[in-house]
């Protein structure tokens, strides 16, 4: 039977309760932390809802009413832990939407990752560590929603009600295994992950499933289509799909409705037909636009080439991928313990012997100097 979760105060959403929240966490060395984000129906993405937890107490602050950055004063301490699962959906955002910096972190999905365990997931660790399911049915709930649900406030405390005690139980672990430096090379990266802004690239309309069945005079319809989407959601502040989904662009483009009445008719029977309805102006402008505008080809792909590997190092790169995956494919360890990024890194450092890898920061240590004899036989040979 699944316990009762402790006692979560009211919604902090004042400076008042805010300040007296900091005060409360002061004494804490652990703190779990968690966000809940809208971008399952915002194009504009943004933390609505952050979740804390101490050994003895599940908090929910409201960002949409509040400046975090006072936070700053817990966890920018470096007698304070915070403890994350996947810290690298949450961390980037905090630090852009309400200036918060961690100086040290535990990220329980990079622990379960290192350690190779046959579940990586919140859910399915609390499952086997502590024999309780969660349900995971509010992930894309509406998290801008005042009051928040009863439901949804006791599903939002389980996602860092449980983080301090698998730190405890994972901590020992990795020790056990010699990968703790490991862990920390990459909570150290983690701390410092930021949000990429979003950069819209008119081309992009090739990465649609199915547009490559389109033949090439339709080519200028759908990118249209696929403009004028982009713009409705930015000015709407709506997700791509709540405007129209990839696949309803790919049928408008086949489709080139002339007028308004045979668009409504095409989609008489769909359960889009009032976001077409909706757009429909917008829609039949952009069709028009397509097929009157310039022939549109299939776009060259940019080559990057100032971080380019050579045929030689591809060859090397591919050789210590294909190792890398047998390793974690037999357990030997976990996918985040050798990246791509650290495999570049290898191969473009080139080392040709133990002192030269004991030199490079590119990988953990542990890693470099268990496996180090195959790393080198696979650069060099």
């Amino acid at each position: 039977m699944e316990p009762e979760l402790h006692y979560a105060p009211p919604i902090i959403n004042t400076t008042q309760s805010l300040k007296r929240l900091i005060d409360e966490l002061e004494p804490h060395r652990f703190i779990a932390v968690d966000t809940e984000m809208d971008c399952y129906y915002h194009y504009h993405e943004k933390i609505c809802l952050v979740q804390l937890s101490t050994e003895d107490t599940d908090y929910l602050l409201d960002p949409l009413a509040l400046d975090l950055s006072p936070l700053n004063n817990i966890f920018n301490r470096s007698d304070c832990t915070a403890i994350f699962h996947a810290g690298g959906n949450d961390i980037p955002y905090l630090y852009r939407d309400h200036h918060l910096l961690f100086k040290n972190i535990f990220d329980t999905y990079v622990a379960a990752d290192l350690l190779n365990l046959p579940s990586k997931g919140l859910a399915g660790l609390v499952k086997m560590y502590f024999d309780v399911d969660i349900d995971k049915k509010y992930q894309r709930a509406d998290w801008t929603i005042r009051p928040i649900p009863a439901d949804m406030d006791y599903y939002a405390r389980h996602d860092t009600h449980y983080l301090i005690k698998l730190r405890e139980i994972l901590l020992p672990k990795l020790k056990e295994a010699k990968l703790e430096s490991a862990a920390l090379h990459s909570f150290e990266s983690l701390t410092k992950s930021r949000v990429t802004p979003k950069q819209f690239n008119p081309d992009n309309w090739i990465h649609i499933k199915e547009v490559r069945k389109l033949p090439q005079e339709y080519y200028g319809v759908i990118k249209a289509l696929y403009i004028a989407r982009e713009n409705i959601a930015q000015e709407l502040d709506l997700a791509l799909f709540r405007v129209l989904p990839d696949y309803i662009l790919v049928k408008l483009a086949l489709l080139c409705p002339k007028n308004e009445a045979d668009l409504l008719q095409a989609f008489a029977d769909s359960s889009h037909l009032k976001q077409v309805e909706r757009f429909s102006l917008t829609i039949l402008q952009a069709v028009l636009e397509g097929q009157n505008g310039e022939p549109v080809f299939w776009p060259k792909t940019k080559q990057r080439t100032g971080n380019r590997l050579s045929e030689r190092q591809s060859v090397i790169y591919d050789r210590l991928r294909a190792w890398r995956n047998k390793c974690v494919k037999e357990g030997i360890f976990g996918a985040s313990l050798l990246t791509n990024r650290m495999l570049a890194g290898l191969v473009k450092a080139a080392p040709l012997n133990q002192q030269d890898l004991k030199q490079l920061t590119i990988a953990p240590s542990e890693i470099l100097t268990t496996h180090g004899e195959v790393i080198l036989e696979l650069i060099n040979s």
